[in-house]
């Protein structure tokens, strides 16, 4: 029995459900504005200084240059050197796809790589996945200073919490750790003799994934790696930064409130396909708490969310018309 149609109807609902909720919760967002705060709205669209957008962007093209550059010293122990050129459009494309569907960007980055370099799927997805460890942990490190950043702020909030309610937490917290722990354990452990597909596939994704952190541990230059790891990030954090410029009323904004928004962002972008909807929500929820109001906090999340979705839709459609693999599926 052909399972094909009903694969791709579960593959658009992965889309158009997170999609549709994004933007359900942006009209919720809009409809509590008040009057004062709409016209604050239109008033930042229709002044805000676009320079510095154009500015973020560039900035964000130099953090996707630094990350297909990066890739390369995953793959060099492999006995693989791909051209940067093909790198970034494997890259490039790997983002849009993220944008249409959530989390099929790396596989599609990884076959555009294979394809173009004649190099095996499993080694550059192996790769892609152990650089998604990195970044998770490097993420997670900009919460901590975040949450060190806004320490004061967040310690009111804190403060009205129950110890009772805090001790729950805390034993879901310890009960998720165990159970993660033996779920990896047994995964390791009979993983590779289960004749369940989806076991087997998730096996196989782990040991890619270690088979990547050992790259990274054996690598040669792991110096380059990490600077280059600091520049992506760094970068990426620039090119929200400079943002805050386009409107006189978000320029002074604290690098707390920066930070705050940046991870709230982010996190938007891993639950909803790009973000839609839901960026900019989660950059005028934060900013509300540095006293940015509703109606410029709002108006700046959709210019950064604009920004960057429009130098990845750009450049990835440019990466694929561009890619030697599409190239020669066009000639076919």
């Amino acid at each position: 029995m052909n399972d094909t149609p009903n694969k791709s109807k579960f593959s658009v609902l992965k889309f158009i459900l997170p999609a549709a909720v994004g933007l359900l919760l942006c009209v919720l967002i809009y409809m509590q504005l008040t009057a004062d705060e709409k016209v604050e709205l239109y008033k930042a669209m229709s002044s805000a200084n676009y320079y510095w957008l154009g500015f973020s962007m560039i900035l964000g093209v130099f953090s996707h240059l630094s990350r297909a550059y990066r890739w390369k010293f995953l793959l060099q122990p492999m006995g693989k050197t791909p051209s940067l050129k093909n790198s970034f459009y494997a890259v490039m494309i790997g983002y849009l796809i993220n944008m249409i569907l959530p989390r099929a960007g790396e596989a599609s980055r990884g076959l555009a790589l294979s394809r173009s370099e004649n190099i095996s799927f499993e080694r550059t997805f192996g790769t892609i996945l152990a650089e998604r460890v990195v970044d998770m942990l490097v993420l997670l490190l900009i919460v901590a200073t975040t949450f060190y950043l806004q320490f004061n702020l967040l310690n009111e909030y804190f403060d009205t919490l129950s110890t009772g309610l805090a001790a729950k937490f805390t034993g879901i917290f310890w009960l998720i750790v165990v159970v993660g722990f033996a779920s990896v354990y047994l995964l390791l452990k009979f993983g590779r003799r289960s004749k369940n597909k989806i076991i087997r596939k998730v096996y196989l994704i782990g040991l890619g994934v270690i088979s990547g952190l050992k790259t990274i541990a054996t690598m040669k230059k792991k110096g380059y790696f990490i600077f280059h790891t600091i520049l992506i990030w760094g970068l990426y954090i620039a090119m929200a930064w400079v943002c805050y410029f386009t409107l006189a009323e978000t320029s002074n904004v604290s690098a707390a409130g920066v930070f705050a928004a940046f991870v709230l962002g982010s996190f938007a972008i891993v639950l909803f396909p790009g973000g839609l909807g839901a960026y900019p929500v989660a950059v005028q929820k934060a900013l509300m708490l540095y006293g940015v109001s509703a109606g410029f906090g709002f108006a700046l999340g959709w210019i950064m969310w604009f920004g960057q979705t429009a130098m990845i839709v750009v450049l990835g459609l440019l990466s694929l018309y561009f890619t030697p693999s599409f190239k020669q599926f066009k000639k076919q």
